[in-house]
């Protein structure tokens, strides 16, 4: 507010911006015969320079509804650790514009691990990034088979055929 007073000619000059914020949501798929469905798998991510250092969090189910909220706390390397089970997403909400983050899963042994969507990324204003981690682990048994020839008229020197009938079994090598 201000004054003008008689004929003198003022300059006034602002700026006129908006403040727009994304989100990020990271998701988590646990597949294979031997793929642990209730194991937690640890995340790190690390942002850009952030002004504030608390976000809020949506924890969401396989059906995408909200199962938990809070607040995300960043370090003062704007770094963020947390935790995710099979079919859990996290999406961190209020994140500023075109701030970067890069995401990362803590590698676990006998587990292959995918991605998609952006791992390293950069938010966008009224947008939400999408990044699915997938680990799958699988197994494959042995079989052996031995054939005994006893009594005493078994002729151990003969050949023997076996029939194997296996069911459920991808394509592939074995």
């Amino acid at each position: 507010a201000g004054t003008v007073q008689d004929a003198t000619e003022k300059t006034v000059s602002f700026v006129n911006s908006k403040s727009t914020f994304g989100n990020l949501l990271v998701s988590k798929s646990v597949t294979g015969n031997l793929g642990e469905l209730d194991r937690p798998f640890s995340f790190n991510l690390q942002m850009g320079a952030l002004e504030v250092k608390t976000y809020e969090f949506e924890l969401l189910n396989d059906e995408n509804e909200p199962v938990e909220t809070g607040v995300m706390t960043f370090d003062d390397d704007y770094k963020a650790a947390f935790t995710l089970r099979h079919g859990e997403s996290l999406k961190i909400k209020g994140l500023p514009n075109k701030v970067t983050y890069s995401l990362t899963e803590k590698s676990e042994e006998g587990y292959v691990a995918t991605t998609s969507g952006n791992e390293n990324g950069l938010i966008i204003g009224l947008s939400t990034p999408e990044v699915v981690f997938t680990n799958t682990r699988e197994t494959h048994g042995t079989l052996e088979i031995e054939k005994s020839v006893t009594g005493n008229g078994g002729d151990g020197s003969r050949e023997f055929n076996f029939n194997l009938k296996v069911q459920g079994l991808a394509d592939g090598e074995y």
